[in-house]
């Protein structure tokens, strides 16, 4: 797509003007350091205030360079984030998703239809669509995959949000390159000063406050009166002590902000992206205000949180007995830590919530920037008879162009039966119905000319295996899973029910006569089913029964066997098992 190549044009120009301007601030450190130096060597035991002012100069110089190449690094470290966001979606668009998490640690073989619909996994829906910089936000998009929304306002919500966002491409550009970011603010341990009361009394106060005055005072009436340096080390061993009092609590803070050092500069970066831009849709609105509205300022809280943390950066060699031996900073930090902790702790959780719909939004919107042959679905009526309707819809794995699009409308409590050969594309016509659906349910853009849809649960049969760890067989893990299926209807308004082959491990017979059973029974529940086979036997119960319609995908055998991958009315006539099986066996 043009719109990428057109940013890694202009994020190179960007990258060259400032890893010109790192070299120069390099430059620059380099000079103010031989300056100092030199002035020590020309100008020791010749102390003057030219000298001072000079060597300060260069000192002032060396640390405005160190700054500002520290800046210059880490924009160059965004640009190259962004370039590097770039090129993984121009590999995505053809076809190349090996940049982006596979979700694999979702993968649920019990769940109600991700597992038959290759929601997780390599090459999965979730694959394809995922660009989550943070974990939380990896497990917001998971959630949208495993759980089918039933509040109509909320697709609608979702649907203007990832509109509004789709068109705001500089924006997930931006949002996507202030990660990765690894830490998990709901993950904190929120109870690790709880036993230290001495940091949330009014004790502290009357502690530490006395012994910092006292130790001022000591320093400025050190070069008139002797007993002063005595009060100076007193209160120095005394800090000390006071220090190493506390050293359960510190080090318990420590080890959780370390975590933090990074992250938090980079949490700054995307709130910042976030607060700077404006949005029109009701979620995106609703999602900014909860974070920079109030009195409990995400923004604000992290750079006070920031702030904290540099005064434990100053903990190693000499300064930690320098700085806690003269103004308590372990004690002054872990008390602001702990006071910054009683005042936002209880909205970590939150933030952290917002930031993972915010994160899972971006995915989701850039999978329809990226797909602009796809429409936005419709909700059909909620008096509506129908369930879906869709013309020319096909599998989101498949390029428009080479995929094979179909027609289908499915009537709420209705059977359909597909018959077909092997490879025919019974299944894949399944999955279609079944990923496409879950793409519209979350409001995103659908691989499709027409999609209008009611809301339902959704459970799926396709992929059933046995587990010989729980001695379990393979038609006793079909019976479970019908099973499971039954019970979860149950306890649905209405469900969708998606099925390839029933009872596939018993012989022919006795798993025609049980899917015949299977499918009378089911009518009794509050469900609409759509269901493959190979059992054209099966396919009668659409010529005695007014709400079970027969579908297949019809092949043409010939000297060679032509797929069509359409789907129509009626009974398939053609099967090629046979057909293969014979051209193998002339082949040995």
């Amino acid at each position: 797509m043009k719109y990428y190549q057109d940013k890694i044009d202009s994020v190179q120009i960007i990258l060259h003007g400032l890893k010109k301007q790192s070299l120069e601030m390099l430059y620059g450190k380099l000079v103010a350091f031989i300056a100092g130096i030199a002035l020590f060597y020309f100008f020791y035991g010749n102390y003057s205030w030219t000298f001072a002012i000079i060597l300060l100069l260069a000192i002032f110089s060396y640390i405005l360079c160190f700054v500002r190449d520290e800046r210059l690094k880490r924009r160059i470290g965004f640009y190259r984030r962004m370039r590097q966001i770039c090129l993984d979606e121009q590999s995505a668009l053809e076809g190349n998703f090996s940049a982006f998490s596979d979700g694999e640690r979702y993968i649920n073989p019990h769940h109600e239809y991700t597992y038959d619909l290759d929601i997780f996994g390599r090459n999965s829906l979730f694959q394809r669509i995922n660009r989550t910089i943070t974990e939380e936000g990896s497990d917001c998009l998971a959630a949208k995959f495993q759980n089918i929304p039933q509040n109509k306002t909320v697709i609608l919500e979702d649907q203007e949000a990832l509109h509004e966002l789709s068109d705001k491409m500089d924006f997930n550009l931006n949002f996507l390159s202030s990660g990765p970011i690894t830490c998990r603010f709901d993950k904190i341990d929120k109870t690790i000063l709880q036993p230290f009361r001495f940091f949330r009394t009014r004790l502290y106060g009357y502690v530490v406050y006395p012994i910092l005055a006292l130790t001022g005072l000591s320093v400025l009436l050190l070069p008139f009166f002797s007993w002063a340096g005595i009060l100076l080390g007193t209160m120095y061993i005394i800090q000390i002590l006071l220090t190493v009092s506390q050293l359960k609590p510190t080090n318990l803070s420590i080890r959780q902000i370390e975590k933090l050092n990074k992250e938090i500069r980079d949490y700054l970066s995307l709130l910042q992206c976030m607060k700077e831009s404006s949005f029109e849709s009701k979620k995106l609105c609703r999602l900014k205000a909860s974070l920079f509205e109030g009195e409990d300022d995400c923004m604000e809280a992290l750079k006070q949180l920031k702030s904290i943390v540099s005064l434990f950066d100053q903990r190693n060699g000499m300064s930690y007995m320098l700085f806690n031996g003269f103004i308590l900073s372990d004690v002054r930090a872990v008390s602001k830590y702990g006071t910054w902790m009683k005042r936002y702790g209880d909205s970590l959780s939150r933030w952290t919530r917002i930031i993972a719909e915010w994160d899972a939004s971006v995915s989701l919107a850039i999978y329809c920037y990226n797909h602009p042959e796809n429409v936005m679905p419709e909700m059909l009526a909620d008096d509506s008879s129908e369930l879906l309707v869709a013309r020319d819809f096909y599998h989101p794995f498949l390029q428009k162009g080479k995929a094979v699009a179909n027609d289908f409308i499915l009537s709420q409590k209705n059977i359909y039966i597909i018959t077909g050969a092997n490879m025919a594309g019974k299944s894949t016509f399944l999955r279609t119905i079944g990923v496409n659906y879950l793409l519209a349910v979350n409001g995103v853009t659908v691989c499709a000319r027409l999609f209008q849809f009611s809301i339902v649960s959704l459970f799926s049969s396709m992929r059933t295996s046995d587990d010989l760890s729980e001695n379990i067989s393979y038609f006793n893990a079909e019976l479970l899973r019908l099973e499971q299926l039954i019970n979860f209807c149950k306890n649905k308004e209405h469900t969708l029910i998606i099925l390839d082959e029933i009872l596939k491990g018993t012989n022919s017979k006795d798993k025609l006569q049980g899917s015949v059973l299977f499918l009378e029974k089911i009518q009794s529940l509050p469900v609409t089913v759509i269901v493959a086979t190979h059992d054209l036997e099966l396919a009668k119960m659409g010529e005695q029964n007014d709400i079970c319609h027969n579908y297949s995908f019809e092949i043409e055998l010939g000297k060679e066997i032509k797929y069509t991958y359409k789907i129509r009315e009626g009974v398939a006539r053609n099967l090629n098992a046979t057909f293969l099986l014979k051209d193998l066996l002339e082949k040995i």
